[in-house]
């Protein structure tokens, strides 16, 4: 995810007010590309495998989820963007996986109802054969409605490699619930996956009496940077005597505008703002107020967010979201994918107490 990242990786924030990342854990969170596949695992050892996808030629996505628990099954996804067009009539797929030479080793017909608000269609319960088909094929075959003139492909070159990838991360290799990797240890020599880290969210607070107009500390944060734009802002109280200013720069695409945040106190004086590492990242940004892309705040949730996207679609991008404490932000969640599906694979996640 490595232009998902530079994307949010202006985002150095609040002050005194400090924005930290939850404690370091056993199963540190990773992304890989591996070809026309894309391996995510989260601090749990959770894990998604994506294979092609809408930022991909084949107009389709295969996508495999699983626990980190010993006994956790996968979950298999094939999505299909833009079968229905105008038509939301139930619709007949039919899939074909072949292998080297175009000799099928696995077909399926089945007949699906439409998605709820998209031409898309998403195919679930597909079993064991059809992953294992997926391990040893080369192409997955997609026809919608018998009609060759709407077939989608998906690139399985490399699915073996991805699904061997995830079964490491999930510490699986040699037991019998390796997908790939499979030995004759049983599922309870495997060590449980670590836990979710535990933050609190803070007491909501008033937000009546709140300023009317940004103070000169919100323009002086942009320094030199003339997109600073204060016909639009928005203002939130943290907590007694901090306030979150965010206001957006004129500039960027429509469907990444950028957001600045700053800090002041009721007087309208700025706070210090320290700098944000990503989970599994080091390396601090230089303090001060920084732009960031889609960033909101939500006082009722106290959940601070930002999102960047690859497209305006809106199918492949990155978040990143924040909890307020009552002293400081602490970070809940981290998603994303660069392959195009809908409900980006978690990077990083905590419970909220």
């Amino acid at each position: 995810m490595n232009h998902t990242r530079a994307g949010l990786a202006g985002l150095a924030l609040l002050a005194a007010t400090a924005v930290e990342a939850a404690p370091a854990v056993v199963g540190e969170p990773c992304q890989a590309d591996l070809g026309p596949w894309e391996v995510t695992c989260d601090n749990t050892l959770d894990c998604t495998v994506v294979g092609g996808g809408a930022m991909l030629p084949s107009g389709a996505f295969l996508r495999i989820d699983r626990s980190g628990r010993a006994a956790a099954r996968p979950v298999v996804t094939l999505g299909i963007d833009d079968a229905y067009g105008h038509d939301t009539r139930p619709l007949r797929i039919g899939l074909v996986i072949e292998a080297e030479g175009g000799r099928p080793i696995f077909s399926l017909t089945r007949t699906v109802p439409p998605e709820r608000q998209t031409t898309s269609v998403l195919m679930r319960g597909l079993g064991p054969d059809f992953l294992s088909a997926v391990r040893r094929g080369e192409r997955l075959s997609i026809v919608v409605g018998g009609q060759e003139s709407f077939r989608r492909e998906v690139n399985l070159k490399g699915g073996e490699a991805a699904l061997r990838r995830m079964d490491e991360r999930q510490r699986r290799v040699g037991t019998r619930t390796a997908l790939v990797a499979v030995g004759p240890r049983p599922a309870a020599a495997m060590a449980p996956p670590p836990g979710l880290p535990v933050i609190r969210r803070g007491p909501r607070v008033t937000q009546t009496g709140l300023p009317k107009r940004p103070p000169p500390a919100v323009a002086k944060a942009y320094g030199d940077n003339s997109c600073y734009d204060d016909s639009a802002w928005a203002v939130y109280r943290l907590a007694r005597g901090r306030l979150l200013w965010l206001t957006p720069c004129q500039n960027g695409v429509s469907y990444n505008r950028t957001i600045l945040a700053v800090v002041t106190d009721e007087a309208g004086r700025a706070l210090g703002l320290p700098s944000l590492p990503f989970p599994g990242e080091h390396g601090p940004v230089a303090p001060g107020g920084f732009p960031d892309t889609n960033l909101t705040y939500d006082p009722a949730t106290r959940v601070l967010k930002t999102v960047t996207y690859c497209r305006s679609s809106g199918d492949c991008g990155g978040s990143l979201e924040w909890v307020w404490d009552g002293r400081r932000f602490r970070l809940w969640r981290e998603m994303g994918s660069e392959h195009g599906v809908w409900g980006w694979p978690a990077l990083y996640r905590a419970r909220i107490r």
